[in-house]
C-alpha cells in the first residue's frame, strides 16, 4: 500500500496558464476508448451540433463560456470602474487580471486550433497569408505582410516586429490609464513557426455598415491623416506620460486614398508621389500608423500602436522601421535630466546664499564668532535648498522622426531641435547606459546566467536586444558574461531560422524535422537527408503557407555547414557582431544551448542522457511536443508594486527593518488579493520576508517563507529557472542554520544541479554553491568529501577570476583549514602559503588580513614540522622493533579498528552534484573530480536578496 504524499497547498493551487517545461518524461501511450468522443466534444464550437451542446458544457465549461463572452465589454467596463480609494483599486485590478488571464487562455487555445487548420477563416476567398479568424469572440490574424506593404524593406520580418511593438504600445497606454482612452485586449501566440495576433473585437468594426469611425491617425499609411480634437486632447494627455509631444504632419486629400486601409501604389514608394488636390496640416501626438476609432459603443480606441516610442536614430534605414527606443530608456533619461537639473539648481541656490552672506559680511553685518558664522551659513544653505521645487522634465519627443511621414516644422531650427533631442536619448544609451552595464559585468556586480536574466537586465536599463553585439565586444574582460551573450545571439538567430524550417515542414514530418534541425545545430557532423531522423514514408504535400527559402527544397536537405553559415550571417546582420572563425558549441555548453533554443521556440524533448559527440544525438522519438509561447499586456497593480519596492528599499537599510517588514507584509497581502498566491511578485515578497526573518534570527519563519517562495518559483518560472535555483540555495542555508544538515545538503545539491544545467560548469554562483555544500559536509563530518567540493570551487574560481585573485586566496585558506582538520598539515601549509603569497601581492604589509594569513601559515608550518618529527620518531621505533618504516604499532591499529569515527566511503562524491536532478537530463560526459575546503558562502542573484 502506497503512502500518500502530503503536498503544500501552493503545489495544488490551480493556475490558468501553467508553465510548460522544455524537458519531460516520456509517457507510454495507453488505450482510451473515450478519447475520440472527448476530442469531438472539445472541438471547435461551429463544428458541434446542437445535440452535443450539453456534452460540451460538461467536458469544457470554460470553452463554452468563452464563446459567449463579450471580452471587450467586460474589459472596458472594468477599466471604467472608480479607483479613488484603495479598496476600489484592489477590486478593479483583481477583476482586470482575472479577465485578462481568461482571455489569454481562450486566445491560446484558438491560436493552436488556427495553426492546426481547425478553424474556418472569415475571408476564405483571400490568399491564405491574409486569412482572418473569429473564435470565441476573439479576432485572430497572422503577423505577416499579407498586402506587401513592406515588401521592399523586409516583408514578413517587419510585420513580425510590428506585432511585438503593437503589444508594447498596448501595455504602455494601458499602464498610463488615461480616462476615456481605451485599448483592446491583445495577446501574441507563437506556435509551430507562426505568430498569431489575438485581439478583442471592437463593437461595429466587423460590421458591413459603417457603424465605427476612424477619427484619428491614418488609414492609408500617411497619405491622409485625420485628428479629431477630442481624441487629440486625450492623446496629448497620455503622450505626456510617455514624453511624446504634439507635432504637425501634412495630410493630402486624394481620390486614390483607400478608406479600407489598403495601401495604394504610391505608399509603397515612400509616399514620394501623390495625386492630392489639397494639402492640410494636422496636429497629432502619435505615430502616423496609429489609428483612433470611435466604436459602436461610443468609446474611443487607439489601435495599431506600432511605434509607441520614437525610432532609434542610430538605425535610420528603411529596413529598421520598427527599431524603436525602449520606454525604460526614455524614462531613465528623463530621470537623469531631472536629477541633473535639481543638482544644478541646488548648487546655484547655495552659491547665491553664500554670496548674500558675503555681502552682509562686507557691509559690517558680520556676526562675531566663527561657530555662529558656520551655523548661519549652514542654515542659509538648507533654507535655499528647501525652496527648490522638483522640476517636471518633459522630453517632447516626436515619434514620426526618421519615418515616411511628411512632417511640418515652423523652421529648420525647430526640425534640428527635435532631431537633437532624440539624438541625445540615443547618445545617453550608447555612452552611459551600455558602458555602465558592461562595467557591472566586468566587476561581477551582476552576472547574467542565461538569456532570460540577460534580457531582463538589459530591458530594465532600456537596452534593446539589437545591442547584444556591442555588449559582446565590450565584455571581453568578462569571459563568463561574453559566453552568455554569444549563446543568446546564436540562439536568437537560430530561432528565426527554425521558425522558417517549421513552416516548410508537413505535420506528419514535424518530429523528424525538429530532430534533424537540432542535430544540425548541436551534433558533431550531421549530413542532411541521412540517418534515422529521415521519415520512411511520404504523403501528398499540403498547401504551403509560405514559399520555401531559396535553395531549400526540403527541410531534410539542411546540413550542419549550411545552418551555421546562416547563423553566422544572421548574427552579423542582426547584432553587427562577427562570430569567431570555425566557431562551434563546446561540449560542456551544449545543454545550455539546447535549453535556450527549446525555450525560445517551444520544443519539449525527452529527459534522458544525450551524447553531443555523435552526429545524431536526437531522434524523432526524443521530440515530445510543441507548446505555444504567449505574450500579453500583463496588467499590474500599482499599489502592490510600489509597496513592494518601498519595503525592499527599506530592507537594505539596517535601521529600518521593522518598517520594511510591515511594508512587505502589506505588499504580500495586496499581491495575494489582486493576483492570487501564485505570482512572481509573491515569490519576491516571500523571499524578502525570509531574509528579514533570517537577519532577526527567526530561522523557523525564514524557512516557512522561503519554502513558499521555492514552490511559487517552480510554478511561475519553471523547475529549472535560475530564480528557482537561487531560492533552493537560500532555503538550504536556512536549514543549515537550523542544524538540519541533511535537508540543507539535499536543497543545495538541487540548486547546484539546476545552476549547472542553466549556465554550464563555471559560473560565480556555482563557486558559492560548491563552498556551501563543502561546509554542510564538514558539519556532517564528511571531511574527505568536503575537500572534493572545496577543490571544485577553487578550480572554478581560478578559471573565472584567475589564480591570483582574492577569492582564490580565501578558498585556499578554507582548504588549508579543512586539511588541518584531518591532520594533513603538509597540505594545509601548502594551501595557506598560496593564500599568503596572493595576499602579499595585493595588501599592504601592515594589513590585518595579511598578518592573520601569516599567523596561520606559521601555525600550519609548526604543526607540519611537529608531525614530521613524530613520524621520524615512530620510524626509529619501528626500526628498533624490526617493523617496516611507516608501520603503526598494534595498539594504534586496534584503536582504529574499534573506533566509530572512521571515514566512510565516498562513492557518492560525484553523484551529489546531481542530487534531485531535473528530470534526469544531463550531458553524457564524465563527472569532474577534485578536492576543496570549508566555509559558508551565499548564492548570488540579479533579482533577489541573499543572506548575509
Amino acid at each position: 500500500m502506497t503512502v500518500p504524499i502530503e503536498k503544500h497547498p501552493f503545489e495544488i493551487f490551480p493556475m490558468m496558464m501553467p508553465v510548460t517545461p522544455w524537458v519531460a518524461e516520456k509517457k507510454e501511450h495507453k488505450q482510451d476508448k473515450s478519447r475520440s468522443e472527448e476530442a469531438l466534444a472539445t472541438s471547435i464550437p461551429h463544428l458541434i451540433s446542437s445535440d452535443n451542446l450539453s456534452n460540451m458544457i460538461a467536458s469544457d465549461p470554460i470553452l463554452l463560456n468563452s464563446s459567449l463572452r463579450d471580452w471587450n465589454e467586460e474589459f472596458q467596463s472594468l477599466k471604467e470602474l472608480p479607483y479613488t480609494e484603495l479598496s476600489e483599486r484592489i477590486i478593479r485590478d483583481k477583476n482586470i487580471v482575472r479577465v485578462n488571464q481568461e482571455f489569454v487562455a481562450a486566445a491560446t487555445r484558438g491560436a493552436v486550433a488556427i495553426v492546426n487548420k481547425a478553424v474556418q477563416p472569415i475571408n476564405p476567398h483571400e490568399p491564405e497569408r491574409g486569412h482572418m479568424f473569429l473564435y470565441h469572440n476573439i479576432f485572430f490574424s497572422y503577423a505577416v505582410d499579407s498586402r506587401d506593404i513592406y515588401a521592399d524593406i523586409g516583408g514578413d520580418a517587419i510585420s513580425y516586429a510590428a506585432a511585438n511593438n503593437d503589444l508594447k504600445g498596448v501595455r504602455l497606454y494601458h499602464l498610463v490609464d488615461q480616462k476615456e482612452l481605451h485599448v483592446v485586449m491583445t495577446a501574441i501566440i507563437d506556435y509551430r513557426g507562426y505568430r498569431v495576433v489575438a485581439q478583442s473585437v471592437i463593437p461595429g468594426i466587423l460590421s458591413n455598415e459603417k457603424v465605427s469611425q476612424v477619427v484619428y491617425g491614418s488609414m492609408d499609411y500617411g497619405k491622409t491623416v485625420t485628428a479629431d480634437p477630442t481624441f487629440h486632447d486625450l492623446m496629448v494627455k497620455a503622450g505626456r506620460s510617455l514624453h511624446l509631444g504634439s507635432h504637425s504632419i501634412s495630410s493630402s486629400s486624394s481620390s486614390s486614398s483607400s478608406a479600407d486601409g489598403s495601401a495604394p501604389a504610391d505608399v509603397k514608394k515612400d509616399n514620394k508621389e501623390a495625386d492630392a488636390t489639397t494639402t492640410t496640416t494636422v496636429e497629432i501626438c502619435s505615430a502616423m500608423e496609429s489609428k483612433g476609432i470611435i466604436g459602436a459603443d461610443g468609446r474611443r480606441y487607439i489601435l495599431d500602436i506600432m511605434r509607441p516610442t520614437p525610432r532609434d536614430p542610430l538605425y535610420p534605414s528603411s529596413s529598421s522601421l520598427m527599431f524603436i527606443l525602449r520606454p525604460e530608456l526614455v524614462a531613465g533619461y528623463s530621470e537623469y535630466l531631472r536629477r541633473k537639473q535639481i543638482n544644478a539648481e541646488k548648487q546655484e541656490a547655495i552659491a547665491k546664499a553664500k554670496a548674500q552672506q558675503q555681502q552682509k559680511k562686507d557691509g559690517g553685518d558680520q556676526v562675531n564668532g566663527d561657530d555662529k558664522d558656520k551655523k548661519k551659513d549652514e542654515t542659509k544653505d538648507s533654507d535655499a535648498t528647501k525652496e527648490l521645487v522638483e522640476p517636471d522634465v518633459f522630453l517632447n519627443l516626436n515619434p514620426n522622426l526618421y519615418s515616411t511621414a511628411s512632417l511640418v516644422f515652423s523652421s529648420d531650427d525647430a526640425r534640428k531641435s527635435s532631431e537633437a533631442r532624440l539624438k541625445e536619448v540615443s547618445d545617453f544609451l550608447v555612452n552611459t547606459i551600455i558602458p555602465s552595464l558592461v562595467q557591472d559585468f566586468v566587476e561581477y556586480n551582476i552576472t547574467p546566467v542565461d538569456g532570460a536574466t540577460l534580457s531582463q537586465l538589459m530591458h530594465l536599463r532600456g537596452i534593446n536586444m539589437r545591442y547584444l553585439g556591442k555588449l559582446a565586444t565590450l565584455s571581453e574582460k568578462s569571459p563568463t558574461t561574453q559566453a552568455v551573450i554569444l549563446c543568446e545571439m546564436i540562439c536568437r538567430a537560430a530561432k528565426y531560422l527554425f521558425t522558417e524550417h517549421l513552416r516548410n515542414t508537413e505535420n506528419y514530418q514535424l518530429s523528424h524535422s525538429i530532430a534533424h534541425f537540432l542535430n544540425c545545430f548541436l551534433g558533431s557532423n550531421t549530413r542532411g537527408g541521412v540517418g534515422s531522423i529521415q521519415p520512411q514514408f511520404a504523403l501528398q504535400p499540403a498547401v504551403k503557407f509560405a514559399a520555401p527559402a531559396k535553395g531549400v527544397t526540403s527541410p531534410f536537405k539542411l546540413t550542419r555547414a549550411d545552418l551555421w553559415q546562416k547563423i553566422v550571417s544572421s548574427v552579423r546582420e542582426k547584432f553587427q557582431f562577427d562570430l569567431p572563425q570555425n566557431f562551434s558549441v563546446q561540449t560542456n555548453q551544449s545543454i545550455p544551448y539546447l535549453r535556450s533554443i527549446c525555450l525560445k521556440v517551444g520544443i519539449q524533448i525527452q529527459a534522458k542522457v544525450y551524447s553531443f559527440a555523435v552526429d545524431d544525438p536526437f531522434t524523432a522519438d526524443a521530440i515530445l511536443s510543441l507548446f505555444p509561447l504567449v505574450k500579453d499586456i500583463r496588467p499590474k497593480s500599482i499599489d502592490a508594486q510600489e509597496t513592494l519596492d518601498a519595503g525592499r528599499s527599506l530592507f537594505q537599510q539596517q535601521d529600518r527593518t521593522d518598517i520594511a517588514g510591515q511594508l512587505l507584509e502589506q505588499a504580500l497581502s495586496l499581491i495575494t488579493s489582486v493576483y492570487g498566491p501564485i505570482h512572481p511578485d509573491a515569490a519576491t515578497c516571500e523571499s524578502s520576508l525570509a531574509m528579514l526573518a533570517y537577519q532577526e534570527q527567526d530561522i523557523t519563519s525564514a524557512i516557512a517563507h522561503q519554502t513558499r517562495a521555492v514552490i511559487i518559483c517552480e510554478r511561475v518560472h519553471g523547475l529549472d529557472h535560475f530564480d528557482t535555483s537561487h531560492a533552493y540555495a537560500n532555503l538550504a542555508i536556512f536549514y543549515q542554520q537550523a542544524n538540519k544538515p541533511k535537508e540543507a545538503l539535499a536543497f543545495m545539491s538541487r540548486s547546484l544541479y539546476l545552476t549547472q544545467l542553466v549556465c554550464g560548469p563555471y559560473n560565480p554562483d556555482i563557486i558559492s554553491q560548491y563552498q556551501n555544500i563543502a561546509m554542510i559536509l564538514n558539519d556532517m563530518n564528511k571531511d574527505e568529501l568536503a575537500l572534493k567540493y572545496f577543490n571544485e570551487a577553487l578550480t572554478a574560481n581560478d578559471s573565472l577570476f584567475g589564480k591570483n585573485s582574492v577569492s582564490s586566496a580565501i578558498i585556499c585558506h578554507y582548504i588549508a583549514k579543512a586539511y588541518d582538520k584531518i591532520q594533513n598539515h603538509r597540505e594545509a601549509m601548502s594551501f595557506q602559503k598560496r593564500n599568503y603569497t596572493i595576499l602579499s601581492q595585493i595588501l599592504a604589509p601592515n594589513d590585518l588580513r595579511l598578518q592573520e594569513s601569516n599567523f596561520w601559515l606559521n601555525e600550519f608550518t609548526s604543526r607540519a614540522v611537529k608531525k614530521q618529527i613524530e613520524i621520524k620518531q615512530q620510524d626509529q621505533i619501528n626500526v628498533s622493533l624490526k617493523l617496516a618504516p611507516g608501520a603503526r604499532p598494534i595498539s594504534e591499529v586496534l584503536k582504529y579498528v574499534q573506533s566509530t569515527n572512521r571515514p566512510k566511503s565516498t562513492k557518492r562524491a560525484n553523484s551529489l552534484s546531481t542530487a534531485g536532478g531535473f528530470g534526469g537530463i544531463r550531458q553524457a560526459t564524465p563527472a569532474p573530480s577534485s578536492s576543496s575546503s570549508s566555509s559558508t558562502s551565499t548564492s548570488t542573484s540579479t533579482t533577489t536578496e541573499k543572506p548575509k
